[in-house]
């Protein structure tokens, strides 16, 4: 998050309901990365499967979602309990964006 805060990406702002967590916000330039990082996914995506069908892509993603899926869930029923010692994280998501002031 240093880093990030550092280049400029994204802004640390003290959450008004808990003076001991920081909500996590995109700046302009995080923005316009994330666009492009968005933009360099979808051209590797299209590079990848460029010789399969619409079947056989919507086929390979829906084995890949099937995958993240059970990934996430073998997550949930590990022990991460260490993960909330620190106590609580909060940060905006893409459709809570926002600029700083």
């Amino acid at each position: 998050m240093k880093k990030l805060t550092e280049a400029g990406y994204i802004k640390r702002k003290t959450d008004p309901s808990d003076s001991r967590s920081y909500r996590l916000f995109l700046t302009e330039s995080g923005i316009r990365i994330g666009q492009e990082l968005g933009r360099l996914g979808r051209d590797h995506e299209t590079m990848l499967t460029e010789g399969f069908s619409n079947g056989e892509r919507d086929h390979l993603f829906s084995l890949l979602q099937k995958a993240a899926k059970m990934q996430e869930e073998s997550m949930i029923d590990n022990d991460v309990s260490w993960l909330t010692s620190y106590g609580p994280l909060q940060a905006t998501g893409p459709c809570a964006r926002q600029t700083p002031v």
